[in-house]
């Protein structure tokens, strides 16, 4: 996924999620318990993917840009991408100074 982040002053999604089938969440049918997994997948899949691009106003100057994957393992530390060819896309803001004039 990738994006632009949005600046809110919640990181909040309000939004009609609808009906929610909560038998088809069950375990069995015969069961009362829930499968997590079947729970998780609707809540994503009702949150969409913009839960992963927002953060408080207060970070708004970073105007900041997101690249993510999605794994099937957990992933313990970080990942280093080393891209050199994607620095024809980036700007360097400290480049970007505008001199007052006297």
């Amino acid at each position: 996924m990738e994006g632009a982040c949005h600046y809110l002053p919640k990181r909040v999604i309000d939004r009609d999620m609808g009906h929610i089938d909560i038998e088809g969440m069950r375990v069995s049918p015969d069961s009362k318990n829930l499968d997590m997994g079947k729970m998780m997948r609707t809540m994503f899949g009702l949150a969409g993917d913009d839960m992963f691009f927002l953060k408080n106003t207060r970070y708004a100057s970073q105007n900041e840009y997101r690249l993510l994957w999605n794994t099937f393992n957990n992933v313990v530390g970080h990942i280093d991408i080393i891209c050199p060819e994607a620095r024809q896309f980036c700007t360097r803001f400290e480049d970007l100074r505008i001199e007052k004039s006297d």
